[in-house]
């Protein structure tokens, strides 16, 4: 009688390679429609400063610094009440809940996994202060927002430009919301991309609030075939909360925009993923993002979810030079 000897080698290599394939679909599938959170303090400090890679403030986007002593009070001109509560809901990202009163309002914050940083509140004032906002004291670059009338505003601040002066408005003439600019060279040491840019956002003098162009390359970047050279990629883009701040803007405008982006030459889609890094991440987060600008969608930027864009963006505003002169300036 034959022994018969019955191999499992095949059937469990059979079995092995039906799970590998089976595992790897779900999990591509489902990492690439992935959608991770995003903290609200980063968002909501990123209205006021932009900073780079190291987590150092790069450029300062709104405001005033009148107090010397502390660079994390923001200023603004502002006479009424519902004035100071319309420019602070600007600054909330997209769908934040808040808690309104005759006299205040209460907003707080979460980071990334839904953990409360604590409230940012908002609160009706009198005398030398229409209103001020206070941010918990573990907020970095932002802690208290000053809202100051005309009254009480030194004349000596820090933006130089009165709201409604002439050489400004003559400067700025073309930096009109849907206007392209082409930019052929970048400005001296701040490459953020070349060629047509449209205007997102208009500089506003009363603000100090820095105007924004931007543009979607059509070059797709793959992290995980290496198949470009993403390092200047990387180096020309701007943060995460940058890059929402874009996102937020486009959507509320996106039906004026479109027919106009439709007409430029190159401008990429916005349903793609474009990348923006984080800085300051926690230990077992990672540094590099991507979001796609219809709709603001953050996912991490990983082996998984390597197709991401570049996203391109210069900041524009208008400031005193030498002789009283007014000069455009751009970053």
């Amino acid at each position: 009688m034959k022994t018969r000897v019955f191999s499992f080698l095949p059937l469990l290599l059979g079995l092995c390679l039906a799970a590998f394939v089976s595992c790897d679909k779900e999990e591509i599938g489902a990492d690439v429609d992935e959608v991770v959170g995003c903290s609200d303090a980063d968002y909501f400090v990123g209205q006021f400063v932009s900073l780079d890679e190291d987590g150092n403030v790069a450029l300062r986007l709104s405001g005033c610094l009148l107090n010397e002593a502390d660079d994390t009070e923001i200023s603004y001109c502002t006479e009424e009440w519902q004035e100071a509560v319309s420019m602070f809901k600007e600054w909330l990202p997209v769908g934040a809940v808040y808690q309104e009163t005759e006299s205040s309002l209460t907003w707080e914050m979460h980071d990334a996994e839904g953990k409360s940083l604590g409230n940012v509140v908002l609160s009706k004032k009198s005398g030398e202060l229409v209103a001020e906002a206070t941010l918990p004291v573990t907020t970095p670059y932002v802690r208290t927002i000053c809202f100051r009338p005309k009254a009480a505003w030194p004349e000596n601040s820090a933006s130089g430009i009165a709201a409604g002066d002439l050489d400004t408005v003559i400067l700025l003439e073309d930096y009109f919301v849907g206007n392209t600019i082409m930019i052929d060279t970048p400005p001296e040491g701040h490459d953020h991309g070349t060629g047509e840019f449209v205007v997102l956002r208009e500089f506003d003098q009363n603000k100090n609030e820095k105007g924004i162009l931007f543009r979607i390359q059509t070059t797709m970047y793959s992290k995980l075939a290496i198949l470009y050279d993403y390092g200047p990629m990387k180096k020309r883009s701007r943060n995460l909360s940058d890059a929402r701040t874009v996102s937020k803007l486009y959507i509320q405008k996106k039906d004026f925009l479109e027919p106009i982006i439709q007409e430029m030459e190159s401008f990429g889609s916005r349903s793609v993923y474009v990348y923006g890094y984080e800085p300051n991440v926690g230990l077992f987060d990672t540094h590099d993002k991507s979001i796609k600008i219809e709709s603001g969608q953050v996912r991490n930027w990983n082996m998984k979810n390597y197709d991401v864009y570049e996203l391109d963006i210069y900041y524009f505003w208008a400031e005193r030079g030498s002789l009283d002169s007014v000069i455009l300036r751009m970053e």
